[in-house]
């Protein structure tokens, strides 16, 4: 995560660039969270506790791979601040056939509005999904509509206040 060998952070060694990642890469890496992100029931978050050094524990999510994705198709192509970027799995079929069991999809934490519509990564106070959403005009209290691009599941509704918006997707990958 940090570019660094784990023997340069012990004091081992004083080469702190890690092998196979020059200090002046072009791609930017992204974290692959260890979270099944659900397109149906829901999935759920890994999270890790790291020391701290002073004897706290910090909550960290827990990362499952890293991606290396060039610098500027990260934000020239699809508009995103590398250090806003993380890729998630999806799992379920309710969003087909947009995206389907087993893509990768890359959310921008920065944008959590859901203004213009589109589809976010969102705890729906059951779990983390993968949905289209949008605000429900002139709903009091304000409402979010949550849409599966599957007809067999059916679109529900939540108070703004019980949706946690974690970002709009950005870009996905799939194995052909």
């Amino acid at each position: 995560m940090l570019n660094v060998t784990p023997d340069y952070l012990l004091g081992f060694s004083e080469a702190p660039t890690a092998p196979g990642r020059p200090g002046n890469a072009p791609g930017a890496w992204l974290a692959e969270i260890d979270v099944r992100a659900g397109a149906g029931g829901g999935g759920e978050a890994m999270i890790t506790y790291q020391p701290d050094g002073n004897g706290n524990q910090i909550e960290q999510d827990a990362v499952r791979a890293g991606w290396e994705i060039p610098d500027g198709y990260l934000r020239s192509e699809l508009r995103v601040d590398p250090a806003a970027a993380r890729i998630i799995e999806v799992v379920g079929d309710s969003m087909e056939p947009t995206l389907r069991s087993g893509d990768r999809v890359l959310i921008n934490l920065a944008d959590r509005t859901p203004s213009p519509p589109g589809v976010f990564a969102l705890w729906d106070g059951f779990g983390v999904v993968v949905k289209r959403i949008e605000f429900v005009p002139h709903s009091d209290p304000a409402t979010i509509r949550i849409i599966s691009d599957n007809s067999h599941h059916p679109a529900y509704e939540r108070t703004a206040d019980e949706v946690n918006v974690i970002g709009r997707l950005a870009w996905m990958a799939r194995r052909l």
